[in-house]
């Protein structure tokens, strides 16, 4: 199932409300002095209006999402091929082919993750071919129990 333009939409719309809601945040904690909270919202609403942004613009596409992981492919990245992992507050990339992941990543996500790159390993390959070439990718279905 590709991510049609109603999707995508959708995706833009509520990072946006989600970088709105977490400057509401900032706001606070700045008023109650807890300045490296506010920091740490700041951060993150910076980061959800930028992923609007670069959604909207198709440069990256969120490709899965289950069990509270995100999985995304950015458009005009480094090889070797690989997809980025967002999980609470924890990030990382997973190069495809050889499994190997940089960034911090709780282990019983990792494992999770590894699961569902062996049953998708092509259509994440085909994605990252799609997506390097401008192209809309192929939402992946989740991994399921």
């Amino acid at each position: 199932m590709r991510l049609n333009e109603e999707d995508r939409d959708a995706i833009v719309t509520m990072r946006l409300q989600k970088a709105k809601e977490t400057m509401l945040e900032v706001s606070a904690n700045i008023q109650l002095g807890f300045w490296r909270l506010a920091a740490n919202r700041l951060y993150y609403s910076c980061y959800y209006a930028t992923s609007a942004l670069l959604v909207k613009n198709g440069i990256m596409a969120e490709i899965s999402r289950f069990y509270g992981i995100i999985i995304s492919m950015f458009g005009n990245e480094h090889s070797p091929p690989h997809f980025h992992i967002k999980y609470g507050h924890y990030k990382a990339l997973y190069m495809i082919k050889k499994g190997i992941v940089k960034g911090e990543i709780p282990i019983n996500i990792l494992k999770k993750v590894s699961e569902w790159v062996e049953i998708h390993k092509e259509e994440l390959s085909q994605n990252w071919e799609l997506i390097q070439n401008g192209k809309d990718v192929n939402k992946i279905e989740p991994l399921k129990y």
